[in-house]
Formats: structure tokens, C-alpha cells, sequence
């Protein structure tokens, strides 16, 4: 839900090209449809992570430094990119874009190779012995 939210967001242009200006429907526009309906994917995302918090923080732990360096430098690039940062206005558009569809890629690679069932068995393996060192270290 979270990557649909931020694709979405990339593909804001889309609805100006497919949906009337004057679009009506039970007295709102399309612009209230579709903000009410972000907002609901939105809270419904941000809920399903404060609920699998602990998913989270280990799906976060597992995931390779190099990954979080390499997204780190795309999302600087994109920031110099969008504010002709040292690149000029159409360098700089090019560079945001590429940048971001770089990010939105490996992200969309990372969550289709992600195997839940292999993770929760990781995920289990890993739980006992991290049970037993808490234990031991409080008596």
C-alpha cells in the first residue's frame, strides 16, 4: 500500500489527462474522491505498520547496508535533481526522474523477491535464541 501511495503520487498527472474538469459524482468532485481515497490507502498502510511493527524493524534489520547506501545516493540525487542543485533546469529534471524510477524499481524488485513464509521461518529461528540471551542476562 505504501508503494502504491508514492507511486500514485508520481502518476498525479494522469487523472488531469483521463478525467473532465467539471467531474461530479454524489455532489463531489474528483478531486475530493480521490484525496478521501489516498487518505484511506494512506491510514490503512500506516495502520498495517504500527500493527506489524515488529515486522518492520526486523524485515528493516535484514536488509543489506549497501541497499540503504545505494537508495541513500539516488535520494540525493533526486533532492539536487528536483532543485537544480548543480545541474540545469532540463539536466536536473532528467536526473530527478531517472532517480526516482531507479528507487521506485529496486524497491518494487526488493518487495517481489520478498518471501514472507521464508521470513517468519528466519524470523522464528531467530527468536528463541534471542529469548534465551534476554533471559539470562536479567537473572
Amino acid at each position: 500500500m505504501v508503494f502504491f501511495s508514492a507511486i500514485r503520487r508520481e502518476l498525479s498527472f494522469v487523472p488531469d489527462m483521463l478525467v473532465p474538469k467539471d467531474f461530479i459524482l454524489l455532489g463531489q468532485s474528483y478531486d475530493w474522491w480521490e484525496d478521501s481515497f489516498l487518505l484511506v490507502v494512506t491510514l490503512t498502510a500506516l495502520g498495517s505498520l504500527i500493527y506489524s511493527w515488529r515486522y518492520v524493524v526486523a524485515v528493516l534489520k535484514g536488509v543489506p547496508k549497501w541497499l540503504y547506501a545505494f537508495t541513500g545516493t539516488l535520494l540525493v540525487f533526486q533532492y539536487l535533481g528536483e532543485h537544480h542543485i548543480g545541474f540545469d533546469h532540463n539536466l536536473g529534471v532528467w536526473v530527478e526522474e531517472v532517480s526516482e524510477g531507479i528507487i521506485y524499481l529496486t524497491a518494487l524488485i526488493y518487495l517481489w523477491r520478498f518471501k514472507l513464509t521464508e521470513f517468519n521461518q528466519q524470523l522464528q529461528q531467530r527468536l528463541p535464541t534471542a529469548a534465551l540471551k534476554s533471559k539470562t542476562l536479567v537473572e
